[in-house]
């Protein structure tokens, strides 16, 4: 009776537990992290980039996924039409500190990766004063050959939900 109780117990509490918030996926080593830390900077410093000039074509050669699926509403792969946005209010700057909130979180398997960055970003306008906000923002990343290639931005926008943050 004892050990059917402990063994109940034990159960339930195992079942009680957090739920995986990204199945199949684990927590990135050091490496596998720093891998895809380099890849998000990378994204971040094309996309500021093309805010600026109008110019996507580097960006999406980089990351030609990002190219379809566009849902705005939803914050998927709203990469084009950001840089339409920020082209038509005359930005002259765009900073994004990609770890201003916590650190980008990555989980791998086998061939995909999963990175959650919450970050503050900074628009300076040719005149007036600058504005700031925040981004949450999940991407989702294959692999390619030997390297990470970013398939899908999920930007967490007004009226939306966010996404759960896993846990490490």
């Amino acid at each position: 009776m004892t050990r059917t109780l402990a063994l109940v117990l034990a159960l339930a509490i195992t079942a009680c537990g957090p739920a995986d918030p990204l199945p199949g996926y684990r927590p990135a080593t050091a490496e596998e992290h720093a891998a895809v830390m380099g890849v998000v900077e990378e994204y971040y410093s094309l996309l500021n980039s093309a805010q600026v000039t109008g110019d996507t074509s580097v960006l999406i050669a980089r990351h030609p996924g990002l190219a379809q699926g566009q849902q705005r509403q939803r914050g998927i792969n709203i990469e084009t039409w950001m840089v339409e946005r920020t082209r038509a209010l005359k930005i002259r700057e765009v900073r994004v500190d990609i770890e201003s909130y916590e650190p980008i979180r990555v989980y791998v398997n086998d061939t995909a990766a999963a990175a959650f960055v919450h970050a503050l970003f900074t628009w300076e306008y040719q005149q007036g004063s600058p504005t700031k906000g925040e981004l949450a923002v999940r991407m989702d990343l294959v692999r390619v050959a030997d390297r990470w290639v970013i398939e899908r931005t999920d930007e967490w926008v007004l009226g939306e939900t966010p996404p759960p943050k896993p846990r490490r």
